[in-house]
């Protein structure tokens, strides 16, 4: 696991320092261009496993997910990203078991990115990291929707993709 900090509070700062180990390295960039992509792209440069899941500030994950998302990875691995529902919450995950977005058959998947309707966010793919570097990662000079942007350059380039809907 990787954590970049791009510019929190001093009191962020120390709690993130707080999560550092042999499994958890954590990187503040001081110099250079700020934002979301710059901070993701350096994530996976210098990530050394297979597979990639980028999860913002905002974002929260359980580590079951994880599991369950790279066993997906390993059993079908004739796809480049594996797409995976995101639900919304208040108070606590599982409050309101709302989706984020809701996923659509594959052939739609392209237009509704187009349309700004993107069926994924950052954090729908499981992405195989050889993938993401091959499309060239996310464009920093894109500043707001720079994840539906890095997904329609995956879409036009050819990528396979498998998307797991919601279930009821």
């Amino acid at each position: 696991q990787i954590i970049i900090d791009d510019g929190s509070c001093p009191e962020t700062w120390q709690a993130i320092q707080d999560l550092a180990g042999p499994q958890v390295v954590v990187i503040q960039r001081t110099e250079g261009p700020k934002g979301p992509s710059q901070c993701r792209n350096l994530g996976a440069e210098i990530a050394s496993g297979q597979f990639l899941v980028f999860l913002d500030s905002d974002d929260l994950i359980d580590s079951r997910c994880l599991l369950q998302r790279v066993d997906e990875a390993t059993q079908r691995p004739d796809f480049d990203l594996w797409v995976f529902p995101v639900e919304l919450f208040r108070e606590c995950p599982g409050d309101v078991k709302l989706p984020w977005n809701h996923m659509s058959q594959d052939s739609e998947t392209l237009s509704r990115f187009l349309r700004s309707d993107g069926p994924w966010c950052v954090s729908s793919p499981l992405w195989r990291k050889s993938a993401f570097q091959s499309v060239g990662g996310f464009n920093p000079a894109v500043m707001y929707g720079d994840d539906a942007e890095l997904h329609i350059r995956a879409l036009l380039l050819g990528l396979r993709f498998l998307q797991y809907p919601m279930a009821a």
